[in-house]
């Protein structure tokens, strides 16, 4: 890996201290260019995760189903669910305006 990128051409020069070093910095830019795409490939990776997550976890309680103990959570989710998507909205609701407010409260940076 490289320790430092050769941006600048001189370093000690009076005057045109700011001249670029063409190569440096274009190696430079190539790099964080690379770094953003590997940021926005484990975003995405992380989002696959986690929906497949969620499918493995619906898969579970789908084949819990067989046995009548355990089929009780499948079954109580089953006959709960149109209750459980109004408590959902209303509880997402109240969420984002509480977060809103914070935001507005006291911004980014806490």
């Amino acid at each position: 890996p490289i320790e430092r990128w050769e941006v600048l051409r001189e370093l000690d020069s009076e005057a045109n201290f700011l001249e670029l070093n063409e190569e440096g910095a274009q190696d430079l830019i190539n790099f964080l260019q690379d770094t953003s795409e590997i940021v926005a490939l484990r975003a995405r990776q992380s989002f696959v995760n986690g929906v497949a997550l969620l499918m493995l976890i619906l898969r579970l309680l789908k084949n819990l189903d067989f046995q009548p103990r355990l089929g009780l959570v499948t079954r109580t989710l089953s006959s709960a669910i149109v209750n459980l998507s109004h408590f959902l909205v209303v509880f997402g609701l109240v969420f984002f305006s509480y977060s809103v407010m914070g935001h507005l409260a006291f911004g980014g940076e806490l």
